[in-house]
């Protein structure tokens, strides 16, 4: 996966290195199916492969909607960034939406090995990296620098369905709309303690609550105050921000989308397992909110989006950090 300006230039006859680039101000994510290596005992290698495809074809749709650039998948490693190689300073904002979606539209995918909900990890941390195409054979666009790796260790040191960022994302956040919870502080690899936080959700126009998923309370999201200043993306031309109910359309859309996966033999089982069931159909039109928008829609029309951030108390801490490595050494 290689960015089409940097392809440009590698077909011209540049040498790859040249096409490395420090970006000082990106935002990483990843995510990982939780217990995936007890799912794999369970189950065939073709059920694995389609159970990531289906996740993964998902996850691209997300990553198109919210401009971000899928930098990999490292078997349920799933990758992308925001601030490189397409350089914007709302890249902590785009990611977050992303994570959002991901944790809300995973919820109607089962696991294979014993037919419940299938869930997810979700790291994000902010910060400097060196990206760009090293070597020749099989070239690849690659992230390198601690970022990566403390954004690795901010998914393997969550809790399944949570999305945990570090500190310096939340500082790019401050003044936004998305709802936030102090965890703490967390020691990584190399005995590092990073302070981090649970992004729980989100506040439309309106001022009305949407929680990643279910497990994180809505009750209490909705009682937290709004607070801050309003920001504006108009710059950048990121377009209007759909609202949960905005669009019917875009529901029905991703529901055949997943339907029609199924009938191509792309599901994570048999369809009478893996359908898109109709008690399903509320939860999931306020889990798309945003609508998965087409790769082609066009983005660069101004719109304001007033954001506000809010941190709630520390009331809960993670005791079960995963056991799961950094999955990307890329350094």
């Amino acid at each position: 996966m290689i960015p089409k300006p940097v392809a440009k230039r590698l077909r011209k006859g540049e040498p790859a290195v040249n096409t490395c680039e420090v970006f000082p101000d990106v935002t990483i994510l990843f995510s990982d199916v939780v217990g995936f290596t007890r799912i794999c005992s369970h189950i065939t290698p073709m059920q694995v492969v389609s159970m990531l495809n289906t996740m993964y074809t998902l996850f691209d749709t997300l990553s198109e909607k919210h401009r971000v650039f899928k930098v990999e998948t490292i078997g349920d490693a799933y990758m992308v960034v925001a601030g490189a190689p397409e350089k914007t300073k709302y890249h902590a904002h785009n990611i977050c939406d992303m994570a959002l979606d991901m944790v809300r539209s995973i919820d109607h995918l089962k696991d294979p090995s014993n037919g419940n909900h299938i869930q997810i990890r979700v790291g994000i941390h902010s910060g400097m990296v060196v990206a760009g195409v090293v070597g020749h054979k099989m070239p690849r666009y690659g992230l390198h620098g601690d970022t990566v790796h403390t954004a690795s260790a901010m998914e393997s040191n969550g809790k399944e369905m949570h999305i945990q960022l570090s500190s310096a994302t939340h500082e790019h956040l401050k003044g936004s709309h998305f709802i936030f919870e102090r965890r703490g502080t967390i020691t990584i690899k190399g005995n590092v303690e990073i302070e981090t936080y649970w992004l729980k959700g989100k506040r439309d126009k309106d001022g009305n609550a949407q929680a990643a998923c279910p497990q994180f309370g809505t009750q209490t999201i909705s009682n937290a105050n709004i607070s801050g200043p309003e920001a504006r993306r108009d710059e950048e031309g990121m377009g209007p921000t759909l609202v949960a109910g905005q669009d019917n359309d875009d529901v029905k859309s991703i529901r055949s989308h997943c339907i029609k996966m199924e009938i191509t033999g792309h599901s994570l089982g048999s369809m009478e397992e893996h359908r898109v069931e109709p008690g399903h159909k509320s939860h999931y039109k306020n889990a798309l909110q945003d609508g998965l928008q087409d790769a082609h829609l066009e983005l660069d029309s101004p719109e304001s989006d007033g954001r506000d951030s809010i941190i709630e108390s520390p009331d809960s801490s993670c005791d079960s950090p995963c056991s799961k490595s950094a999955t990307c050494a890329m350094s």
